[in-house]
């Protein structure tokens, strides 16, 4: 077992603005977004398709 600590992850505002679209779909449309710290990718497998 590893004892050694997570990773501290903060949530810091985002000050662009943020659009989801899917198929021409607006999912989501926001100004007030939060941005992850550290930021993290996504594995390809992690994306649903």
């Amino acid at each position: 077992m590893d004892d050694a600590p997570e990773p501290r992850i903060t949530l810091h505002p985002h000050s662009r603005r943020v659009r989801v679209v899917i198929d021409d779909t607006l999912l989501a449309d926001t100004t007030r977004s939060l941005r992850r710290r550290p930021a993290a990718g996504l594995d390809q497998g992690d994306l649903a398709s």
